[in-house]
């Protein structure tokens, strides 16, 4: 891929491993927060806990949504406890506050982001709140090797939407098609990046059937470390 010039990125299940760092920051919530959550079995907690995140992310990014994310999520796991929730303000300010600062890099991300750097323009794009998620590229150490971190709570526009990916090739100041973009969902990330006339690599790490017929990655990896065996200067 001789003709790659930048390399952006999704964080989250990409950089930052979202479902280990979900379990580990559950289990900070429980510890803390123990007389609340008292007598509960833990497996329905975080079952609990994975659903009403699950749920409230199809709103989100299906425009259903009725009221904002946050309160919505922490309302909705704790109804399905039998809790009350209107203690939602509690448990999300400490998951606001815990959850970015828990380390859990996906494997070789450290290594992957600094070699490429030497070569390539890098950048982010993230469905994701700034709040969050400058902490994790903090977090992770690697946040001061991008050009452009593009969020989009801050400019408006959300994954798959092309306009996002072009927005960032043109803060990188390069043309999409010399963009190779890198994420684990498929609709949202290859789709999104193909639609802007980047090249998609799917970050597929748990060996998902493909999706679709219709449109195909330029890569598929299924561990990070592949991009440096591929995008080699």
């Amino acid at each position: 891929m001789k003709h790659v010039e930048a390399v952006l990125f999704d964080i989250d299940d990409t950089l930052f491993d979202r479902e280990g760092a979900q379990d580990m920051v559950l289990d900070i919530i429980v510890n803390e927060r123990a007389a609340l959550f008292d007598g509960l079995d833990i497996d329905k907690i975080r079952r609990a806990f994975m659903e009403s995140d699950r749920i409230t992310n199809e709103e989100y990014y299906g425009g259903t949504l009725l009221e904002p994310f946050r309160s919505r999520r922490s309302k909705l796991f704790l109804e399905m406890l039998d809790l009350n929730s209107s203690l939602w303000e509690d448990i999300n300010a400490l998951y606001v506050e815990r959850y970015p600062m828990v380390y859990a890099p996906v494997p070789g991300v450290q290594h992957v982001v600094e070699k490429l750097s030497r070569g390539f323009k890098l950048g982010v794009v993230s469905n994701g709140f700034p709040d969050v998620q400058y902490r994790k590229l903090d977090g992770l150490g690697i946040r001061d090797r991008f050009g452009c971190i593009v969020l989009s709570e801050e400019v408006g526009l959300n994954k798959p939407d092309p306009e996002i990916f072009k927005y960032a090739a043109s803060f990188l100041n390069v043309q999409p098609s010399v963009c190779l973009y890198v994420g684990d969902l498929f609709e949202m990330d290859v789709v999104g990046a193909k639609g802007a006339g980047m090249l998609a690599c799917w970050f597929n790490r748990s060996g998902a059937p493909r999706p679709t017929d219709a449109i195909a990655p330029d890569l598929e990896i299924r561990k990070l470390v592949a991009l440096l065996q591929i995008l080699r200067r």
